[in-house]
C-alpha cells in the first residue's frame, strides 16, 4: 500500500470512529435526557428537592407537613384528558370551598417531578379562593408517553388542560403558573392563539430555548462543547418527536406577549442560569415583573423566601385579574 493510500485509509477509519462517537453521545444524551424509560429505568423518581440546601430542604418538608393537614380537607379529584396524539394524561383538581369562584390555576411542575409536587404551590392558590389543577406532564408520574421535550411538545397538552377547566367552568379565569419546564411549557404557547380565559402568567425558573438549556447543560455538567453532539441529537428530536431543537424558543413568543407575566427566578440557579430570566424578560412586549430570589438556587425560590414570594404572586395577580 502507498503511503497515500494509508493517509486516506488513515484518515477514513479516524472519520468513521468520530462518527461513531458523536452517534453514541448523542443517543446517550437524548436517552439520559429525553427518554422516560432510560432516565430512570420507567420508574418516576421526582427531583423535587434535588437542588435544595438544608434550610430549604427543611422549609419543604414544613410546607409538605402543611400540604398533608391541608389535603384532609379538600375533596380531590382525579381527571384524565387524552393528547392530540392519544396520550393519556392524568391531573388532580383541589376545588375551592368558595364555590361561587371561577378563578383558576393550572400549575405545571418541573423535568423529573410530578403533580404531588406541586401541593405546596397548590395549598397557596388553594388559600387564596382559587380552583387548582396540577396535571402530570406527559412522561411524567400516572401520564403515559415516553419521551419529553422539555415543554415543546407538552404545550399542546396544556391546550388541552386549559380546554378541560373550561368545560368544567365556562366563566373561568385562568392563571397559569409553571416551574421551569413547566414554565417554558406555558412561554412555549402562542399567547394569541390562547382563549380569553387565560389571564395571567407565573413562571419560575423558565430558560429561553431548548437548545439553550442543552447546550447550557452539555457544557457545565459533562463539559464538552454543544457542537457537533448537540446537534447530531437535534437531528434525533426531529425524527422522534417532530420538531427542531433550535427552533423551539420562547424568546419569540415573548415578543409577541400579550398576557401580563411575572417572572420569578432564583440567584443562583445553577441549571437554569439567571441570566436567561433577564433575556425572557426584556423580550417581553406584555406587562410584567421581575423578582430574582438572593441565594435561591433551582426549585428553591418558594422555600428560600416563602413569605415574599407568594406575595409577590398574589399583588400581581390582584394587580392583573381585576
Amino acid at each position: 500500500m502507498s503511503k497515500k493510500s494509508k493517509i486516506i485509509t488513515g484518515l477514513g477509519a479516524a472519520s468513521t470512529l468520530a462518527a461513531a462517537t458523536d452517534f453514541f453521545l448523542c443517543r446517550t444524551l437524548f436517552d439520559q435526557t429525553l427518554n422516560r424509560k432510560k432516565l430512570k429505568k420507567g420508574k418516576q423518581l421526582s427531583l423535587a428537592d434535588a437542588d435544595l440546601n438544608d434550610e430549604q430542604k427543611t422549609q419543604r418538608h414544613k410546607e409538605l407537613l402543611l400540604c398533608k393537614k391541608w389535603i384532609q380537607n379538600v375533596a380531590v379529584d382525579k381527571v384524565s384528558v387524552e393528547s392530540e396524539d392519544q396520550v393519556q394524561l392524568v391531573g388532580m383538581i383541589y376545588p375551592s370551598h368558595d364555590h361561587t369562584s371561577h378563578r383558576w390555576v393550572i400549575a405545571l411542575h418541573d423535568y423529573a417531578c410530578c403533580k404531588e409536587d406541586m401541593r405546596p404551590v397548590a395549598r397557596a392558590f388553594h388559600e387564596q379562593g382559587y380552583h387548582v389543577l396540577t396535571p402530570d406532564a406527559r412522561a411524567h408520574g400516572e401520564s403515559e408517553g415516553s419521551l419529553i421535550s422539555l415543554g415543546w411538545n407538552e404545550r399542546r397538552d396544556l391546550l388541552r388542560w386549559i380546554d378541560a377547566v373550561l368545560e368544567m367552568d365556562s366563566q373561568a379565569e385562568i392563571v397559569l403558573y409553571g416551574i421551569s419546564m413547566g414554565a417554558d411549557t406555558i412561554l412555549f404557547c402562542p399567547q394569541e392563539k390562547l382563549p380569553a380565559a387565560v389571564r395571567c402568567i407565573i413562571e419560575d425558573g423558565g430558560y429561553t430555548s431548548v437548545y439553550d438549556i442543552l447546550s447550557w447543560q452539555m457544557t457545565h455538567y459533562y463539559k464538552m462543547p454543544p457542537f457537533p453532539i448537540l446537534d447530531s441529537m437535534g437531528v434525533l428530536v426531529k425524527q422522534k418527536m417532530k420538531f427542531s431543537i433550535r427552533k423551539a424558543s420562547a424568546l419569540p413568543k415573548m415578543e409577541k406577549a400579550l398576557l401580563p407575566t411575572l417572572f420569578l427566578h432564583g440567584e443562583k440557579d445553577v441549571h437554569v442560569p439567571c441570566d436567561m430570566a433577564f433575556s425572557l424578560y426584556d423580550a417581553c412586549q406584555s406587562a410584567k415583573d421581575l423578582y430574582i430570589v438572593e441565594n435561591s438556587g433551582h426549585r428553591a425560590n418558594m422555600y428560600e423566601q416563602p413569605k415574599a414570594y407568594y406575595q409577590k404572586i398574589f399583588r400581581f395577580l390582584d394587580e392583573h385579574m381585576k
